[in-house]
């Protein structure tokens, strides 16, 4: 859950930085174009998932995060009924 939001967060900067580009400053005010982000990414840590690529991403991780937080609950409900000093006991 917590890389889901902070991937969208990331995500959710980009744009609005591409988007809300100063009148005056570097950029002259034009909106960029995702060419713009992927030539960013490859510049900087050598690779980019594209457009496409990132939305495929976010989708993985929301389905993920959904995936391990049903084992989580069979985990903690029907499958663990004992406390949960017991279950770090077991587990550690």
């Amino acid at each position: 859950f917590f890389t889901t939001t902070l991937a969208l967060a990331l995500h959710g900067g980009l744009i609005l930085s591409a988007v809300n580009t100063p009148k005056d400053g570097i950029g002259g005010g034009e909106v960029k174009t995702p060419e713009y982000e992927d030539a960013f990414f490859r510049d900087t840590i050598g690779y980019s998932v594209g457009t496409l690529g990132i939305h495929r991403l976010g989708l993985f991780l929301a389905l993920s995060a959904g995936f391990w937080s049903a084992v989580c609950i069979i985990i903690s409900g029907p499958l663990w009924t004992r406390g949960w000093p017991e279950w770090w006991s077991w587990w550690l």
